[in-house]
């Protein structure tokens, strides 16, 4: 497992267990990068330029750093750089770096409101009194206006203004908090500041002690919890426009190799003509299900009322016919609440029988429950073992429709 662990790398296992086993555990490497991702790199490197010549007294003039960036931008571009957003261009992107850029320097010139102590500075970050746990973070820049000071300053150049209540619960900062403070045990205030460059908007947030001995706690369960992993299954979700890796990922890895073929080739392929069957044949064991539920809620139905009306009329209990004959018992039984059509009866009714002495002799095992409760490692050990000498770990097959662009 990878020691020590940055906050890149569990945000990537929160989203995406099957992508952290792909970057992290298989080492497998891309050349292919997103658009933003290169346009964001830029915009860092010229405001990390700014900086780091004002750290020697050289001002650059917004020509003078946007000359850099443009500079830097013909240098880096390469082929493999991806557009997802087929509307938009190189030149689109460029400009909205350009952008960037100006809304912060006019915001901010002439750079004299503190002292930047550490640019791209690289963060050791224990969560734990051992030092057991230590994850590794790059702040873009760390300035300060007092010995007891401290500012933490991320560029951001996405579009999307978080709440402020997101940025106040942002782990990242609140890392990156705890290690400026590892570092200068001096740093008794800290500011955490998020620059939207492209919105031109700074949000500030600020940790208490509290807060932070909370993150640390749900990071070192976070990370065991990595640890302990032996299944690093894959999490369909919007990320997955822009994975790098979906020619790899079981979700993907099939409409990826047939979405490049031609009509006749995809037509021919095992998996579409499999697929293409099986739905076939579900549609029409529908169609089969639907039509005998109709004719048991309407023939049958009917059938069953002038049967019950006959043996009324006749005071019979057993009705002769050519090939059967039907016994006919009427029996009276209580009906209650359903979970799904009557949730909040249901709820106020199961609470009445657990408080009652009659709770065990009508209360059933969920077996499905508890099966996912072992799955999740969530049972104490003990209880688990009990429970195992009960249990056979079986393979079950089950297949689950959705439409092909889903």
């Amino acid at each position: 497992m990878p020691k020590p662990y940055s906050h890149s790398q569990l945000s990537t296992y929160e989203n995406c267990p099957y992508q952290f086993k792909l970057v992290y555990i298989d080492k497998i490497e891309r050349a292919e990068e997103n658009v933003e991702a290169f346009m964001g790199t830029s915009v860092h490197d010229a405001l990390e330029k700014l900086y780091r010549d004002l750290m020697v007294s050289k001002t650059n003039t917004i020509d003078e750093l946007l000359a850099y960036f443009e500079e830097q931008w013909k240098k880096n571009w390469h082929d493999d750089i991806v557009i997802v957003r087929e509307e938009y261009t190189q030149d689109n992107y460029r400009e909205t770096g350009r952008r960037c850029i100006a809304n912060y320097y006019r915001r901010h010139q002439p750079f004299d409101q503190d002292i930047t102590v550490g640019l791209e500075e690289r963060l050791r970050i224990p969560v734990d009194e051992e030092e057991k746990y230590v994850l590794s973070g790059f702040v873009d820049r760390i300035s300060k206006t007092s010995d007891e000071r401290f500012a933490i300053h991320d560029y951001k150049t996405s579009h999307s203004l978080p709440p402020q209540e997101k940025v106040d619960m942002d782990r990242q900062l609140s890392l990156y908090q705890i290690g400026v403070q590892h570092k200068w045990p001096s740093a008794r205030e800290v500011d955490l500041i998020w620059h939207y460059v492209a919105m031109d908007v700074d949000m500030v947030s600020k940790r208490s002690k509290e807060h932070l001995q909370t993150i640390k706690k749900e990071v070192i369960g976070l990370i065991e919890e990595i640890e302990g992993a032996t299944d690093f299954e894959p999490n369909k979700s919007a990320l997955c426009n822009w994975c790098g890796f979906q020619d790899l990922c079981p979700l993907w890895k099939h409409p990826m190799k047939v979405g490049q073929m031609k009509l006749n080739e995809y037509l021919e392929d095992d998996g579409v003509q499999l697929v293409n069957k099986y739905m076939n044949a579900v549609t029409k064991r529908k169609v089969l299900q639907e039509k005998i539920a109709k004719l048991e809620e309407g023939d049958i139905a009917k059938l069953k009322e002038a049967l019950f009306a006959y043996a009324k009329k006749e005071g019979a209990q057993v009705v002769q016919g050519s090939d059967y004959r039907l016994n006919l018992k009427t029996y009276e039984n209580y009906k209650f609440p359903s979970k799904r059509d009557e949730e909040k009866e249901f709820g106020e009714l199961l609470e009445l029988i657990k408080k009652s002495p009659i709770w065990d002799q009508v209360a059933t095992l969920d077996t499905w429950a508890l099966s996912d409760l072992l799955k999740e490692g969530k049972l104490d050990k003990k209880l688990k073992e009990k429970i195992l000498a009960y249990a056979a770990l079986v393979e079950e097959k089950r297949i689950y429709p959705s439409k092909a662009d889903n």
